[in-house]
């Protein structure tokens, strides 16, 4: 083989061996039509892609759905110290409660013992109970001694609540007597009995003679079944058992008065004496029985 073969061998060599380092270099092709070839970094300072134009911010608050299995409730309301505030719900009992509303307008009005009607959700049966308020109802005004007093008691002693003195209250004949504020105007000036010991204010009595005001010796006027009249100096102040309500000097069952009534009897004794003089409707199972065939009396003000 001469010199001139041996070169021409080497070049056509030398350019193979190139011509498959350049194919191994460079990608396959996709089988895809129009495939692209995406280039790849391994560094990891890189940063994402950032997002062309302003970026908005919802700051308004997202109104929660009420659930299908929630009820309305009524009962009074209670300044919590945990949570929202506690709902003591007629015929049940207090329920600690989370308000879902975005708007605590209603809310921030209430007062301890307003009667109020909430939409609540799923009771969590603890004690107090557990739930969710997604809208609340003032029905009327009404007063912290409203409240059963053993649910008080129990609800300070746990913490749920502020401790603040219960109202005056008694135990005598086996029955507890709560104090109303209002002024009794007893018949017979004989006394019936005397506080024989008194407790702490933040507690109930439940002994007879036990009272959580007051001193030992003040005595007491039996006025009616579930009615009492309590010396205090030169006056006596009116206290009630429960189930029974008074309407200037008369008293009743509450059994004996419609739903209604008894609302406005709750209202009426909430308002300051000089509002009670000027009502304009009082209805007719508060009226005496000589008023026979009169449905309502009405006077020139207006009604609680």
């Amino acid at each position: 083989m001469n010199k001139k073969t041996l070169l021409l061998s080497a070049i056509l060599l030398t350019a193979a061996l190139s011509a498959c380092s350049s194919r191994q270099a460079s990608p396959e092709p996709s089988e895809e039509p129009n495939a692209t070839v995406e280039l790849m970094t391994t560094d990891g300072r890189a940063e994402a892609p950032s997002v062309s134009g302003p970026v908005e911010e919802n700051s308004s608050p997202v109104p929660s759905e009420i659930p299908s299995d929630a009820s309305d409730r009524t009962g009074r309301f209670l300044k919590s110290t945990s949570g929202d505030g506690i709902l003591v719900i007629d015929n049940y009992g207090p329920v600690v409660f989370t308000y879902a509303s975005g708007d605590r307008s209603v809310l921030d009005t209430l007062d301890n013992g307003d009667a109020v009607s909430m939409k609540i959700g799923p009771i969590m049966e603890t004690w107090p109970g557990q739930t969710t308020v997604y809208s609340c109802e003032l029905l009327r005004k009404g007063r912290r001694g409203a409240v059963d007093p053993d649910t008080l008691a129990s609800l300070m002693e746990m913490g749920q609540i502020p401790k603040e003195p219960l109202s005056p209250m008694f135990y005598a004949r086996d029955t507890l007597f709560i104090g109303t504020g209002r002024t009794a105007s007893p018949t017979c000036g004989t006394e019936d009995g005397s506080f024989s010991s008194v407790i702490d204010s933040l507690k109930v009595p439940s002994e007879n003679g036990q009272s959580n005001f007051g001193s030992e010796g003040d005595g007491y006027i039996s006025l009616w079944d579930g009615a009492m009249a309590v010396r205090d100096g030169d006056h006596y102040t009116l206290f009630l058992a429960n189930g029974t309500l008074e309407y200037e000097g008369r008293f009743f069952r509450q059994s004996d008065l419609s739903d209604d009534t008894v609302a406005w009897l709750d209202s009426y004794n909430n308002l300051p004496e000089e509002g009670r003089m000027s009502i304009s409707y009082v209805p007719y199972d508060l009226m005496p029985e000589d008023n026979t065939g009169i449905t309502a009396m009405e006077t020139d003000a207006s009604a609680p």
